[in-house]
């Protein structure tokens, strides 16, 4: 079915494109040329970003705050905000009610009872920090709201409907000065029939929302959000089931960019790239190319280097960088042809040059983290890893 793309704003094309001709092997792409990418991307200016961005942005289940970090706990059932400390590394209820049990409604940090059917919810996997708030989802009614909440826990309020939603952790939030910019990084996937995906526009001081973006393809999702200086970045990925196999797979459409100032979206790297990063005090951009690798893009020298070729175990990834290390997350795929292989997680830590530091076992989704640590998902559980030293053998501590 031919697909096709609507942007509400001004669009600019971009005339690079991939020169096809890899040849897969195991699902890697042998690539001789290492600058058969173009790139078609500005240098950023400094603006200030306080969006926390070198987390996982379609897993965001922790959040920094001031000596410590914000993330959502379920014990029994019962979720509710917790802080872990920095100092102690211990993790407490976000509320300072005196002889509070924090086991019910009545608690600042209380959110939900999982176990309570038809009540309203929140997604535990999503939580932000942003100005001195807290930002979550509520899920009511089949809507997703924007609900935001003291750093206390003392007082919330909802901000405005999202998507539709029933509980289910796939509303993305990204944050630009008084605004919000929210997409559903579910979206269709895996559905048969075009559709349309959307990128809405907030005003956290009165709600009112504006599409910014908008996407129609076959099984479609926009994922990976992320803001830079003054300009939101965003994949947009379809995926394809066979109809005699049954086989899923999935393919990235590009990285686009969108500029929070005039509200012009553009697609600035024409390849499958599952995800990107940037260093924007060295004007670098880092990008991977499902099944092909790591690339570095230099601004300034308009050099473009493929640092980190793809491997079995590493096909494609999720990244963050924490203005020293890159760090990929390989979320267990096997294959980029079938969503359903699995390998073993890893999370690959590197230099800017794409020189391995580390290679971690992981137990779950890695949340990525700050200058400090490392943040991952085991069943219920969060874990935490400290930055300093890491190796091979580095260790998952459970945050009790």
């Amino acid at each position: 079915m031919k697909k096709k793309m609507m942007i509400t704003c001004t669009v600019v094309l971009v005339t690079a494109a991939v020169i096809l001709g890899f040849v897969l092997k195991n699902q890697v792409r042998e690539n001789p040329d290492k600058n058969t990418v173009n790139v078609a991307i500005g240098q950023w200016g400094t603006t200030q970003n306080e969006s926390q961005n070198y987390w996982n942005p379609d897993n965001h289940a922790v959040a920094k705050g001031m000596g410590g970090y914000y993330f959502i706990q379920t014990t029994d059932g019962i979720s509710k905000i917790a802080f872990f400390d920095e100092t102690t590394q211990e993790a407490v209820a976000v509320c300072a009610k005196p002889e509070c049990t924090h086991s019910d409604n009545t608690c600042n940090a209380y959110l939900c009872d999982m176990k309570q059917t038809g009540s309203a919810l929140y997604l535990t996997d999503t939580i932000y920090c942003y100005n001195g708030y807290l930002y979550l989802i509520q899920c009511e009614g089949g809507m997703g709201k924007l609900v935001r909440i003291h750093t206390d826990g003392s007082a919330r309020e909802t901000i405005a409907d999202l998507f539709a939603n029933t509980g289910v952790s796939s509303i993305s939030l990204v944050f630009h000065e008084n605004d919000v910019y929210a997409y559903d990084d579910t979206g269709h996937a895996g559905q048969e029939e075009e559709a349309e995906e959307v990128i809405k526009k907030i005003s956290l001081t009165d709600g009112t929302e504006q599409t910014v973006f908008s996407y129609t393809g076959t099984g479609a999702s926009i994922d990976r959000g992320r803001s830079f200086g003054d300009k939101l970045y965003f994949v947009i990925r379809e995926y394809t089931k066979n109809k005699e196999t049954k086989a899923v797979s999935s393919d990235y459409k590009g990285l686009f960019e969108y500029d929070f100032a005039t509200g012009d979206t553009r697609k600035v790297i024409d390849a499958d790239v599952c995800d990107y990063h940037a260093d924007t005090e060295n004007q670098m951009l880092f990008y991977f190319v499902q099944g092909t690798g790591l690339y570095a893009y230099d601004m300034t020298q308009g050099s473009n280097t493929l640092i980190y070729p793809a491997e079995d175990e590493l096909i494609q990834c999720k990244m963050s960088y924490d203005g020293k290390n890159l760090y990929l997350f390989n979320n267990g795929a096997g294959r980029a042809t079938e969503t359903k292989a699995r390998t073993q997680r890893y999370c690959y830590v590197l230099d800017t040059k794409g020189n391995q530091i580390a290679k971690i076992l992981c137990n779950g989704v890695v949340y990525f983290g700050d200058t400090d640590y490392l943040f991952e998902e085991n069943a219920d559980n969060l874990e935490y890893m400290k930055k300093e030293n890491l190796s091979d053998k580095s260790e998952w501590i459970l945050i009790n």
